[in-house]
């Protein structure tokens, strides 16, 4: 009886362990994911702030006092997609915005 305890008493401690490092192994991994994740979300902001600096004040007011097809043709002579440029005092209505950008984009 006693040999029979012994015996289940380590392979509990042995299923454990196993259980422990699984969960360690599972908290590494998602924390390489996360850090990766991080990264890149440094490296776009860091190279949209380089963008951003490299155009200068004066384009992008330009470009925010400019019609959309004129934004659309500045942005894509710049290189950027994806961004929408506003001044700042309108509200900006999201389904109209991505709907004339893909009308402005297909034209220009």
């Amino acid at each position: 009886m006693e040999a029979s305890a012994i015996v289940s008493n380590a392979e509990l401690d042995v299923y454990k362990q196993r259980r422990e490092l699984e969960v360690t192994h599972k908290k590494n991994l998602m924390l390489l994911e996360i850090a990766k994740v991080k990264g890149h979300a440094q490296l776009e902001a860091d190279k949209f702030k380089r963008i951003i600096t490299a155009i200068g004040k004066d384009t992008i007011c330009a470009i925010a006092r400019s019609g959309p097809e004129t934004q659309a043709r500045l942005l894509k002579g710049l290189g950027l997609q994806g961004y929408l440029v506003t001044d700042g005092s309108n509200p900006i209505n999201l389904f109209n915005a991505a709907r004339g950008m893909t009308s402005s984009v297909g034209r220009a």
